[in-house]
């Protein structure tokens, strides 16, 4: 969790950095960050796994966001994220195992500085 939150991070800094410079250029501000180190899917950030945490399915979403982080970024990431599973019974119940991610998500979610 905490790789993708810093994935996310970097992702969201770089992309505010290049909406200031550039203005409101959808093309350009995407063909420039598919250049980035890392590429983060539509979906697959850390923030976009946080706004969906009181529905139902969190640890299937997260291990969905992680296995297309994977995909996007090949080599680079290749096999990673492979033995990791937020789905696991081990974690509890559906319910509960929802209850622990969301509770998981809140906690990276915090705004440190406050």
């Amino acid at each position: 969790m905490l790789f993708l939150k810093y994935l996310s991070d970097v992702y969201k800094d770089e992309y505010n950095k290049l909406v200031e410079q550039f203005g409101d250029n959808p093309e350009l501000i995407h063909a420039m960050m598919s250049k980035q180190r890392f590429v983060l899917p539509e979906g697959a950030s850390f923030w976009d796994l946080y706004e969906q945490r009181h529905q139902p399915g969190n640890g299937q979403r997260i291990d969905e966001a992680l296995h297309a982080i994977e995909e996007a970024n090949g080599t680079k990431l290749k096999n990673v994220f492979q033995d990791i599973s937020f789905n696991t019974d081990k974690l509890g119940q559906e319910k509960q195992k929802n209850e622990l991610l969301r509770h998981l998500l809140e906690d990276f979610g915090k705004d440190i500085s406050t």
